[in-house]
Formats: structure tokens, sequence, C-alpha cells
């Protein structure tokens, strides 16, 4: 059984009174915006900015807006994809995951040499389909026994076959296309 300890319930029961060695401060509604303007945009509104403008998650444009320079980092490097046709594949949520997963030094690079690195390893794992498919084919050969498991039923071999062919590939290559095409291969 809960017994309550206080009786006072509501603000007026405390008996709230101003300090009397401070005046009341009335600010002109013009001040008002000349502080708000002078500010700029909080990282609350540029959180929420971010979540309707370039469909970020709650948590990832949280994580960009925790400093001013990441977050006008980033904007700097979204505008340059609508600029420069070299960098218009790339979206806004690709630069966010490198910004927040790779811990970017925002001073020694910039905006350009990011988004050129991204091109560069979009390029590095964009392998042509055709040395994609013998890989797969020399990987199911000289792996008979797991593919005869992943039949089986079991189903962790597959990323092992992975791996075997982004070896032989020396780490190029998307996994999920590397697991999709073995897929459709050790269903044949």
């Amino acid at each position: 059984m809960t017994v309550p300890q206080r009786e006072k319930e509501e603000a007026h029961d405390y008996r709230y009174f101003p300090e009397p060695d401070i005046p009341p401060m009335r600010f002109p509604q013009d001040q008002i915006l000349k502080i708000k303007d002078h500010i700029g945009e909080l990282p609350e509104a540029k959180s929420g900015r971010f979540q309707e403008k370039y469909a970020l998650s709650a948590i990832d444009s949280e994580q960009l807006t925790e400093t001013k320079e990441r977050a006008d980092y980033f904007e700097n490097c979204v505008a340059l994809t609508k600029s420069a046709k070299e960098f218009s594949a790339i979206t806004s949520k690709q630069i966010a995951n490198v910004l927040i997963n790779r811990h970017t030094d925002y001073g020694n690079t910039s905006p350009y040499d990011l988004l050129q690195s991204l091109v560069n390893q979009k390029q590095e794992n964009d392998i042509n389909i055709h040395i994609l498919t013998k890989t797969i084919e020399s990987v199911i050969l000289t792996n008979g026994k797991a593919v005869e498991d992943y039949r089986k039923g079991k189903t962790s071999v597959l990323m092992f076959l992975v791996g075997q062919v982004k070896r032989t590939l020396n780490g190029k290559g998307d996994a999920e296309i590397i697991k999709q095409e073995l897929l459709n291969f050790i269903k044949l």
C-alpha cells in the first residue's frame, strides 16, 4: 500500500514568489528575433530538417548535428552531389554513413575528396558480371562439400562461399550481389 509522504500537489502550494533583488525583464519582440537570427539554426531544428529533406533516420540526423562542423560538412557534401555530375549517384544516406562511421577529419579532407573516395570505393566493388560468374563457378566446383551441406539445410555455409568468392576476387564485389548469384547457381 502506498502512503503519501507529502501534501503539496500543485505549484501554488509551494508559494513561489518573485526574487525581490531582480527586477522583471521584458524584451521587445524585434530584439528576440534579432537574437534568434544571430544564433542561427539550432541542432534540434537542423536534425529535424535533415530527417525531412534528406530522408535520414532520427539517430543518423542527431549524430550528424552533434557538432556544427559535421553538419556543415555533410551539407557541403550533399550540395556537391547535386552540382557535380560525377557524384550524382551518391546518396545523402551514403554520405551520412561515412561521416558517422568513419570519423572523417573535416579539417584535412575536403568534401570533394570524400566524395571522390566514395566513387573510387564503388568502382572497386563493381566487378564485371562475367568475371563474377566464372569465379562463382570455380568456387562451387572446388567447394562441392560446402554446396552439398547448404543443399541439406546448413545455411551458414553460404557466407563461407561468399568469403571464398571475395577472396578469389581480392576483396572486390558486393557481398549481397555475390550471395544472390551464389544462390542462383546453387539452386540450378
